[in-house]
């Protein structure tokens, strides 16, 4: 690769993540815009991410996709041997000319997925889960049990 800005588009999917046997997440459509800066002693990453993700809701376990977007930066030095200076910061030796960027994209792509995942609501604002599992749910539910001295606090609350 010369020096310079290089720009890449793919696509990532289902062979994306069956070939890392570690990934929690097995389908998707992804598209990641890839421009690599190469400098005399450095290459610069910068990724644009953006897609589609199927997910197990939290909630009611069934599988739903979710959007995902966001970019990443990776900046690679040359140096005497392999380190990691920082979660974007990775030091290579001079002699490695091929480098698998496959498991930090895929950290990437994780890492932009939030942190609940569950079943966007409808229109009306109610749950869009399977309705099987959500009765389920109400009905293994312990009754909520107020607290005494919550009563005062609130007999004051409703005064105002």
């Amino acid at each position: 690769m010369s020096l310079g800005k290089h720009h890449f588009d793919f696509e990532i999917g289902e062979a994306f993540f069956a070939d890392l046997s570690y990934a929690e997440v097995t389908q998707g459509k992804v598209k990641v815009g890839l421009e690599i800066d190469k400098q005399e002693n450095m290459l610069h990453f910068h990724f644009d991410i953006d897609g589609t993700l199927e997910v197990p809701c939290d909630r009611c376990a069934d599988a739903f996709d979710i959007g995902i977007e966001g970019t990443n930066e990776l900046f690679i030095k040359y140096g005497e041997e392999y380190l990691e200076e920082s979660e974007d910061v990775l030091v290579i030796t001079k002699d490695q000319h091929l480098f698998d960027i496959r498991h930090l994209l895929y950290e990437y792509i994780v890492l932009l997925l939030p942190y609940k995942r569950v079943h966007p609501d409808d229109e009306h604002g109610s749950p869009t889960c399977n309705p099987q599992v959500l009765e389920l749910l109400k009905a293994h539910q312990a009754p909520e049990e107020i607290d005494p001295r919550w009563e005062a606090l609130k007999k004051l609350k409703d005064k105002e």
